[in-house]
């Protein structure tokens, strides 16, 4: 798709380690709001010898104070509360624009 590939150009520049493009996700984000969602495997981690890169990446991503961490759980109350309170349309907007702020 076209938009993905742009996204992939201006905002990831190419990048081509999961890191990477975890941490540029992080930063865009921290910017315009938004979701980064690391999903691994642990299988994947252990055959790639991955695993000081995901401590890395998972110290770097804690340090950064305009982000909050939340669960899969915790992300969907919060749409559904969104949900609750708004139209169909409008919560499906602003779960895919608005960061999940701290309270």
């Amino acid at each position: 798709n076209l938009s993905g590939l742009l996204a992939y150009a201006t905002t990831f520049r190419f990048a081509k380690d999961w890191r990477g493009h975890l941490l540029t996700a992080a930063e865009h984000v921290a910017e315009y709001g938004g979701i980064v969602h690391l999903f691994l495997h642990g299988w994947e981690v252990a055959e790639r010898d991955e695993w000081r890169n995901l401590e890395i990446a998972v110290r770097e991503l804690a340090d950064r104070q305009q982000l909050t961490c939340v669960t899969n759980g915790e992300l969907f109350a919060k749409w559904q509360s969104l949900r609750s309170t708004t139209s169909d349309n409008e919560a499906s907007l602003l779960a895919n624009v608005s960061r999940v702020t701290k309270p």
